[in-house]
């Protein structure tokens, strides 16, 4: 039994690195060939790379830890990184330094943790590779129609995931079960219909819940971005809000609130009114249809407990938790290293800290005080760089500037969900710095692309020009002599 165990997991090992290599190849053609529809395929990388693992690891019969299919869309990052490596040069100055103080952050906190071995390596990645999509789409400088295109593409994608999490939920395909099983994650729930977490495509409820509020907010926003045109949208986005709902995750709904609220809080009054109509009537609807739906229950009870954190087991953990985290970050202030904590800490043998749910914490306890202070300086620097470039838009009046303002909150929201987990080590990163890169890239476009001009064209008289009348002369008010 002990050598055919090791055959079965030499062969899922192997499948899942044939699955990563074709995943790979495919990115690989793509940007050699249509470099603009490179961060949709990334997007797709996102949505379904767990799900082939999961296919995957249950064809063989073999649960993989930590199989190359997981971390395919960092991996494609850093290909990503090594196109736009020539280019280097180009990029502005100030972008260039905030991105090079956050790298420097994670090799410094690399260099500390490098006794963790493989779990350092694989923290480190997750931590700096989505730098490489940043880059690039600066690099891109994409126009508004490429971009439109990327977002339309990404509600698709979202609606495919929601309708799989539906099916998950409701059947519970035995590739999933497996999974739950084997990944023994006791927040999953139970290996059964209806009994486990709505989670989908992904590796988490957590996960569908912020891929389907961008998508959602991003729709909203701008009708160009909704597939379908305005026929549709309504019912689009009544059904990615189900999938919103039963993610169940509370700290995803805050952090959606307080994107939305930000938004109001920065868009023109017009818009406002507009986005108040459309959240009460999906708040409406929400109400109506929670007591009917499969599962609205559960919703129910997850949102009633938002209103009595103080009796919330998970929410009173957490705080435990964190007072605890704090006298170990100021008993070590220059940090514990990558691959302390959270699944790298597994793959480094550790048993204590694997889950860290505060992500100022896990940004303390991992990169230290040093670590930390290069990371807020280079997100410092990039921030202002966007938001010198947002300021000119508003000044200007640019038309998409609604679309770009509620970019801008997506990112504030998700640095202020930091406090409930840290999503910078996660693949959710992606979409973070999707918004950052757009945005930057958008600004550079401007920067350095020629701006049209209005023809002016010659001033025309709105009256016929009229020949002068002759002027009678004067007659002399002198008398001649005699």
């Amino acid at each position: 039994m002990g050598s055919l165990g090791w055959i079965i997991a030499g062969l899922g090992g192997a499948m899942n690195s044939l699955s990563a290599a074709v995943m790979l190849l495919v990115g690989i053609s793509i940007l050699a060939t249509r470099p603009t529809q490179a961060p949709l395929y990334l997007l797709a990388l996102v949505a379904f790379n767990r799900w082939v693992r999961r296919i995957t690891d249950w064809n063989v019969g073999e649960f993989s830890q930590t199989p190359l299919t997981s971390i395919v869309p960092e991996l494609f990052c850093l290909i990503l990184l090594l196109f736009v490596f020539g280019q280097w040069k180009s990029i502005p100055r100030q972008l260039r330094i905030g991105t090079c103080l956050i790298a420097g952050a994670v090799g410094l906190a690399l260099g500390v943790g490098i006794t963790n071995g493989i779990g350092a390596i694989f923290e480190a990645l997750t931590w700096s590779a989505p730098l490489g999509l940043f880059l690039f789409l600066v690099w891109l400088r994409p126009d508004i129609s490429t971009i439109v295109s990327w977002f339309r593409g990404m509600v698709v994608i979202a609606i495919i995931c929601v309708a799989y999490g539906w099916y998950q939920w409701l059947v519970l395909p035995p590739w999933e079960a497996f999974w739950v099983i084997e990944s023994d994650m006791a927040s999953m729930g139970a290996p059964e219909p209806r009994r486990s977490r709505f989670y989908s495509t992904f590796s988490g409820p957590g996960r569908v819940q912020q891929f389907a509020g961008l998508a959602l907010l991003l729709m909203l926003v701008d009708k160009r971005v909704r597939p379908g045109g305005n026929a549709l949208w309504l019912a689009i986005t009544a059904f990615l809000m189900s999938g919103i709902l039963m993610g169940r995750v509370r700290s995803v709904w805050l952090t959606l609130m307080m994107a939305s609220l930000i938004y109001m809080a920065v868009t023109r009054f017009s818009e406002k009114i507009r986005l108040v109509i459309v959240t009460t009537l999906v708040v409406i609807a929400g109400f109506v249809a929670l007591p009917v739906i499969p599962g609205g229950a559960a919703v129910v009870d997850r949102l009633d407990s938002l209103t009595n954190l103080a009796e919330d087991g998970s929410f009173n953990g957490r705080v435990e938790f964190s007072q605890r985290a704090i006298g170990m970050i100021i008993s070590r202030p220059y940090g514990f290293g990558m691959g302390a904590s959270g699944l790298a800490g597994r793959l480094a043998g550790r048993q204590s800290l694997i889950a860290f749910d505060n992500g100022y914490l896990q940004i303390g306890f991992a990169l230290g005080l040093p670590g930390a202070a290069l990371l807020i300086l280079g997100f410092y620097k990039i921030g202002k760089y966007i938001w010198a470039g947002l300021r000119q838009d508003w000044v200007r009046g640019d038309p998409d500037l609604n679309l770009k303002m509620m970019m801008a909150a997506f990112v504030v929201g998700h640095l202020a969900q930091l406090a409930a987990s840290n999503f910078l080590r996660t693949e959710m990163a992606l979409l973070v710095w999707l918004m950052l890169g757009t945005l930057a890239g958008m600004v550079y476009r401007k920067q350095t692309m020629p701006q049209r001009r209005p023809v002016e064209l010659p001033r025309q008289r709105l009256t016929p020009r009229l020949s002068p009348m002759p002027v009678p002369a004067r007659p002399s008010t002198l008398r001649r002599r005699p």
